[in-house]
């Protein structure tokens, strides 16, 4: 989320936000080939924001089952998106409810939910 209180506000905007998680999954792709220097600016770019710890993947690869394949479907899912909406965003095209949408799927690898609660909370659907 964008607080436009915080002093993060000064050096940054929501599109800069969102255009770092498209930028960050989109490097994830098995098939996309960014060298070391440019995933280290990445990661240079993320701590600017503030974030300076990594998510524990482990939280969600040793979770019960039917939680780990619901939150690897969102996390594969929004791998995909973000290359769709990198080459978008290349070619002068952006959509707030994607960008919406993919800081939503984040937050549902964050949470603490079941299954019911991460296939009712967290719809496919973009609103």
């Amino acid at each position: 989320m964008f607080c436009f209180q915080c002093e993060q506000t000064a050096k940054f905007s929501g599109e800069n936000i969102y255009k770092i998680i498209v930028d960050g999954l989109f490097t994830t792709i098995t098939n996309v080939s960014f060298n070391e220097k440019t995933e280290r600016e990445l990661i240079e770019q993320i701590k600017s924001f503030g974030i300076s710890e990594a998510y524990e993947m482990n939280k969600i690869w040793n979770s019960q089952e039917d939680i780990r394949s619901l939150k690897s479907l969102i996390l594969f899912g929004i791998r995909g998106m973000a290359a769709y909406a990198y080459h978008a965003r290349v070619l002068g095209y952006e959509s707030e409810n994607v960008n919406k949408f993919f800081v939503k799927a984040l937050a549902a690898l964050g949470d603490d939910l079941g299954m019911n609660e991460l296939l009712l909370r967290y719809p496919a659907s973009m609103t």
